[in-house]
């Protein structure tokens, strides 16, 4: 359920984009009502190498930059079909105008069937190992990209793995004084 004194606002508007490994073809597709019943879009990644590390992101980008300063956190809308094999979780990846990415794992992984809200306070991030920025605090208030997806499964060729996201919203906890 929802928790008390937690408000969510929406970010700009922003067509996802599809980043993915060497030895995936994928496709995104917008749908009506996708994980939460907010209209989003259908990620799936098709191995076309078996036994290879592969990923599969969705990429939010806002040039200009997006302020998630005055937030606690981000929520995450996602759902998975049955059946998928990957023990692969969900990834947050935010990027700043300095190209520091800082990723958060949901925990969710994209086995698991159904809908699942993630809720990630800015606190669970940490500076990714490939970022490309230099070292230091993200920038929250000019956020250039956000990132939703999975890596490093090694399936089978021909193997599919598809999840369904929202745009993220950030979140705000009500503090009582």
């Amino acid at each position: 359920g929802t928790l008390p004194g937690l408000a969510y606002r929406g970010l700009p508007e922003a067509e996802p984009t599809a980043g993915k490994g060497e030895f995936v073809q994928a496709e995104l597709a917008p749908v009506a009502a996708a994980a939460g019943g907010r209209p989003g879009w259908r990620a799936v990644g098709t191995l076309t190498k078996g036994n290879v590390d592969t990923f599969l992101f969705t990429s939010f980008r806002y040039p200009e930059g997006v302020d998630l300063s005055g937030a606690d956190g981000l929520a995450v809308d996602t759902s998975a079909p049955a059946g998928q094999r990957t023990a692969a979780r969900i990834l947050v990846i935010l990027q700043d105008k300095e190209n520091r990415q800082y990723v958060a794992d949901t925990g969710r992984p994209l086995s698991q069937a159904g809908h699942t809200q993630s809720m990630l306070p800015f606190t669970a991030f940490h500076q990714a190992g490939w970022s490309q920025g230099p070292k230091g605090p993200l920038d929250l208030g000019t956020i250039t990209a956000i990132n939703i997806g999975g890596g490093g499964y090694y399936g089978t060729e021909g193997e599919k793995v598809a999840f369904t996201l929202s745009a993220p919203q950030a979140t705000t906890l009500s503090r009582k004084r």
